[in-house]
């Protein structure tokens, strides 16, 4: 029997038996004594041994995948993430000193990094690919087949990365065509937002998520994720380069990205915790568990 203290607001007791100690009896349980099945299932709680899993923190146990309370969750902390607002609020005074389009078009005629505008095209290419490719190596490295693997921490990754990339492709090609804004070179009217930085956004924000998970040192952590904050930053100054968008465009994208998969992977992977007072009955193989948390 174990007993923890999650948060100051839910206490979660997890007990397990050996399904031995049930009665064949009790299956099907009958309608008229269920008073009956609740005793046993108290009496062997109280007595059984302990679990040889114990709790980790801030969760109670439970199948991977969505839930309401992942969601919430996930949305809640994205939504209190001081990057996120970070961004949102240095466009203010670019739109308010109404210099953007002279941002633009100093970036489009100097090309002060990558030296031409088919150069910054491009190297916009090449770095959201770099994205593309980074979030693909670090899911095959965090789920190589390990101790403990499980088929679903895969599946679940890959569930991840998929929904977050449609989900961002589909809303950045929907403003696209609502907004209809004209990019700095005249080329088209699809400047809002920058499609390149978002999906660079994403990705990077999938690997990043990732990274926490998996057993790197502090400084190997901290340079591994400067690097791909460097590749969403270089991706969206490629594009302001190669006359593509304008400031704005960038910062909207950056930020559409981080906010899917922030939202997106906390969902399927984030911890969870429920929103009531309730019981869990579990069957496996070895035991049957039973597992409940009060909140108060």
């Amino acid at each position: 029997m174990v007993i923890a203290n999650n948060n100051e607001n839910w206490f979660i007791l997890r007990c397990s038996f050996p399904e031995s100690l049930l009665s064949r009896k009790l299956y099907p349980v009958k309608r008229k004594k269920p008073l009956v099945f609740v005793v046993v299932l108290c009496a062997a709680m109280l007595f059984s041994g302990c679990s040889r899993a114990m709790l980790v923190p801030n969760t109670l146990e439970n199948p991977s995948g969505p839930t309401s309370s992942r969601f919430k969750n996930a949305l809640r902390e994205t939504l209190y993430d001081p990057s996120l607002w970070l961004g949102a609020v240095s466009a203010a005074p670019i739109v308010a000193s109404g210099e953007e389009r002279s941002i633009s078009r100093w970036a489009y005629e100097t090309n002060p990094v990558f030296g031409s505008v088919q150069r910054a095209e491009n190297f916009s290419y090449y770095l959201r690919n770099a994205s593309m490719g980074s979030t693909a190596l670090i899911y095959l490295l965090r789920n190589l087949p390990r101790e403990e693997w499980s088929i679903e921490d895969p599946l679940i990754n890959a569930g991840a990365i998929a929904t977050s990339t449609a989900l961002t492709t589909g809303t950045a090609f929907s403003l696209k065509h609502t907004t209809r804004r004209l990019r700095p070179d005249s080329s088209d009217s699809h400047s809002f937002l920058s499609g390149h930085t978002s999906i660079a956004s994403v990705c990077n924000t999938l690997s990043s998520k990732m990274i926490a998970g998996m057993s790197f040192p502090k400084t190997h952590r901290v340079f591994y994720l400067s690097g791909l904050s460097f590749m969403t930053a270089a991706t969206a100054w490629a594009r302001l380069e190669a006359g593509k968008h304008f400031p704005t465009d960038l910062i909207a994208g950056a930020i559409l990205g981080t906010f899917v998969g922030n939202v997106v992977y906390g969902t399927l992977m984030g911890p969870y915790q429920p929103e009531k007072s309730r019981i869990d009955i579990h069957f496996t193989p070895e035991m049957i568990e039973m597992r409940f948390a009060v909140g108060f």
